[in-house]
């Protein structure tokens, strides 16, 4: 007998409803819908976008580190800027399409 499955996307809010799988071992899943926050980012950017933007293989994280006036660029999504304090390690996890690059912040400001 077939198990029932769920859809599966890289897209946020893709479910629309309360999905019941029933799963062998009297196991059952509730696959319910995300909370869309109107604050969060994937809100703010497009289908293709998001599809750059969500990770579709494995991710290789980066660590990059930071000194006071130096930042990091997210692809176009943000920046992260060491504005005080001693070097830090900051370690990123996002999809190979998001290029990160590193650069003193007076240049990310341009």
């Amino acid at each position: 007998k077939r198990l029932p499955t769920a859809t599966v996307s890289s897209l946020p809010g893709t479910t629309l409803d309360v999905l019941k799988l029933q799963l062998p071992g009297g196991v059952t899943v509730h696959d319910t819908p995300g909370v869309i926050n109107p604050s969060q980012l994937t809100t703010k950017l497009t289908t293709q976008e998001l599809r750059a933007a969500m990770p579709g293989k494995k991710i290789t994280p980066l660590t990059v580190r930071l000194e006071k006036g130096k930042s990091v660029l997210l692809g176009g999504l943000a920046r992260v800027d060491m504005t005080d304090g001693r070097p830090f390690l900051f370690t990123f996890f996002f999809s190979p399409e998001v290029k990160l690059h590193p650069t003193a912040t007076d240049k990310a400001e341009e």
